[in-house]
């Protein structure tokens, strides 16, 4: 594959190359992840399915870890996927929000906020998470859930807004036969 020169993150073209050609369904999966790593992404793992949308490359995705088809992903602020986590069919993951503004105009100032997933985790298809939110090692986004704050390790989260509902691991099958 003959790769031109690397564009420059704030122009048009890096945006052609991520989001048209690199989430084309034509280019195969280990091409992609070359594609995306070349744009600055960093990819310690080539599963990266197509559709997927990338705003800059403010993104990390650790080793054993996947992104499934249609994932939009608004990293204005850093993205951090931990080792070994799955985020199923059209995630969002947010990373930026206005402040309630006055009468006239309903949105304020634009705030960027982080986003980190731990390892292990599976978010479900269709989930949101929103800006500044952290999930914990472990955890379990149910589909549909939209996750507006932290989530502690080892949990499993459903709802609009995302709500504990149970513990998951090892530690809460103990005891269970």
């Amino acid at each position: 594959m003959i790769v031109p020169k690397h564009p420059d993150v704030r122009s048009r073209k890096w945006g052609w190359y991520a989001n048209i050609l690199a989430a084309s369904p034509l280019v195969h999966e280990r091409d992609r992840a070359r594609i995306y790593r070349w744009l600055g992404l960093q990819l310690h793992s080539d599963c990266v399915k197509p559709g997927c949308f990338f705003q800059s490359s403010r993104f990390t995705l650790g080793a054993g870890s996947s992104v499934n088809y249609g994932c939009f992903v608004e990293n204005v602020a850093p993205v951090e996927i931990g080792e070994n986590t799955a985020v199923g069919f059209q995630v969002r993951i947010i990373t930026s929000s206005h402040e309630p503004g006055e009468l006239e105009q309903a949105w304020g100032e634009w705030t960027p906020t982080p986003v980190r997933i731990g390892s292990g985790c599976w978010i479900g298809a269709g989930a949101t998470i929103l800006p500044g939110v952290t999930i914990g090692d472990g955890c379990l986004v149910a589909a549909g859930a939209v996750v507006t704050r932290d989530c502690a390790p080892h949990g499993m989260y459903a709802g609009v807004p995302a709500q504990r509902i149970r513990d998951v691991g090892a530690s809460s099958t103990a005891g269970v036969s």
